[in-house]
C-alpha cells in the first residue's frame, strides 16, 4: 500500500540488471557482452529483498535482454508477490512469446 511516506521519501524506481548478455549487436548499445554469466537468482531474490525494504514502489528488470536470465520469471514473480507497485521490463522483443507473456504477467 503506498503512503504519503513512502510516495515522498522511498526510492520510486530502482533498475535491475539481470545480465549482461544480449541476442543482438546494435552499434549504438553498450550495455551488453556476449560471455557474462545471468545473476543468479538467489542475488536477484537478495537485491529485491534489500529494494523492498528500502520501499522502493517500482523494479525495471533490464540488462543486456533480461530474457535471457532463465530466472526471470521466477524473479518477476517474486516481485509481484513481494507487492512492489510495478515491475516493468526492459526487453528488445525478440524473445517474447505467448507463453513468456503469460509466465511474467502469473500473478498479476
Amino acid at each position: 500500500m503506498l503512503t504519503p511516506h513512502a510516495v515522498l521519501y522511498s526510492p520510486f524506481l530502482a533498475q535491475l540488471v539481470v545480465t549482461r548478455r544480449c541476442n543482438l549487436a546494435c552499434g549504438y548499445c553498450d550495455e551488453y557482452d556476449h560471455v557474462s554469466a545471468p545473476v543468479p537468482l538467489a542475488t536477484l531474490m537478495e537485491r529485491l529483498g534489500h529494494l523492498k525494504r528500502l520501499g522502493t514502489m517500482t523494479v525495471e528488470f533490464t540488462g543486456g535482454e533480461p530474457m535471457l536470465n532463465p530466472d526471470l520469471f521466477q524473479a518477476v514473480q517474486s516481485a509481484t508477490r513481494m507487492g512492489f507497485w510495478r515491475r516493468m521490463l526492459i526487453s528488445n522483443a525478440t524473445l517474447l512469446t505467448n507463453d513468456a507473456i503469460r509466465s511474467l504477467n502469473d500473478g498479476v
